[in-house]
């Protein structure tokens, strides 16, 4: 989750600091001067109401993802037991049969629970990014408010004014003009990607019947 966060920073500014780039032609020219706003997005971000509302939706999709997963995995692990046990009455053949579509089974559940938390993984990235958008448009705002044509991040700089730290506004209006996050259901988004998929082989098996 940190990691998401500081990369998606980096992306914020790197669109703030390259839309004020000047051209080749306008580098010839004198440079403003600075006019130095100072931001500290991983605290707004991680105080935030709405990272506060997409860590509470995630737990609660993890939690009941583990209520299901345990049992599906205590199933298993009685199957796994029943199986050594028959070991010993049934032929290597029966025996290597029931163990082939147990290890198939064992397999699937495995895939299964690594989707689902990628699936999760993604919903709370997609709903982050929703909350960084909308800080970026008020960050972008706040610039042409206060007249600064530089915006830093509050970990990019050592000392600087503590009129230059803007950063207590910008808090107040993402939580006041974010309303709401969609967070998408994990499980959903499982069964659309499948959906996708299949659709995807069905068109590709269309176009092979075309050419033929």
């Amino acid at each position: 989750m940190k990691l998401f966060l500081r990369c998606a920073i980096v992306s914020v500014f790197g669109c703030l600091l390259l839309t004020s780039a000047a051209s080749p032609a306008a580098a010839a020219e004198k440079m403003p001067a600075p006019s130095i706003m100072v931001i500290d997005i991983q605290k707004i971000i991680n105080e935030s109401k709405a990272t506060k509302t997409i860590m509470n939706q995630r737990d609660k999709f993890s939690q009941t993802y583990q209520q299901e997963f345990a049992a599906e995995e205590g199933k298993l692990a009685a199957e796994r037991k029943a199986l050594d046990d028959q070991r010993t009455v049934l032929s290597p053949e029966a025996f290597a049969d029931k163990q082939k579509a147990f290890n198939t089974k064992a397999a699937d559940f495995g895939r299964r629970v690594q989707v689902r938390g990628a699936n999760l993984n993604e919903s709370v990235n997609n709903a982050m990014g929703q909350v960084l958008t909308q800080l970026n448009k008020i960050i972008r705002e706040m610039a042409g408010e206060f007249g600064a044509n530089l915006v830093m991040n509050r970990n990019q700089v050592e000392y600087f004014d503590p009129s230059m730290d803007k950063t207590t506004i910008a808090a107040e209006r993402l939580n006041t003009t974010m309303k709401e996050v969609t967070f998408l259901d994990p499980v959903k988004m499982g069964e659309a990607q499948a959906k996708a998929r299949a659709e995807a082989a069905k068109a590709k098996d269309k176009e092979k019947e075309k050419k033929k």
